[in-house]
């Protein structure tokens, strides 16, 4: 491999990713527009609404909203929302369902706490990690370390250890 690896730097993940999703031009971004689960709709700021036909574009990913040209053409806000075509359009993955849900438990109190409680679990499972080789089993590393070093161990290393019976 030419290039090392390196570690993800996860705020400047987050940053990068913000930036691109933030809006410079003055006009509203999806964020800026109200979903409504129930009735399968996007709300516009002034409270009109964006509805689809439920076909699926972008290789069956994506649902397409939009809002009627007569609602766009008569609002005052258009300047701030599609002031170069003639009605807005929202896009939405088929899966936004999924990920609305994921950020809502993501704000729950239950949620940080076991969002810390996982991460104490996952540090002691990197250590020993590290401790065993890279996670390779016990009775493997001894092996690999009895062939590389050519000595003889104490007992037979072709001989299956407790770790790796199959009993």
């Amino acid at each position: 491999m030419d290039v090392d690896p390196t570690t993800a730097v996860r705020q400047a993940e987050v940053a990068a990713a913000k930036t691109m999703i933030a809006r410079t031009d003055g006009t509203f971004s999806r964020a800026d527009f109200a979903y409504d689960h129930a009735g399968d709709i996007y709300m516009y700021p002034s409270g009109k609404r964006l509805i689809t036909t439920g076909t699926l574009v972008n290789d069956d990913a994506t649902l397409v909203y939009r809002a009627s040209k007569l609602d766009c053409a008569a609002c005052a806000l258009k300047p701030r929302c599609c002031p170069n075509a003639p009605a807005r359009t929202v896009p939405r993955s088929i899966h936004g369902g999924g990920r609305d849900m994921a950020r809502d438990i993501a704000k729950t109190d239950a949620y940080i706490i076991s969002r810390r409680e996982r991460k104490k679990v996952e540090m002691r499972f990197a250590s020993l990690n590290r401790m065993t080789s890279l996670g390779m089993p016990v009775c493997l590393r001894v092996n690999l370390i009895a062939d590389r070093t050519g000595k003889r161990l104490p007992y037979d290393i072709h001989a299956p250890l407790p770790c790796c019976s199959a009993g």
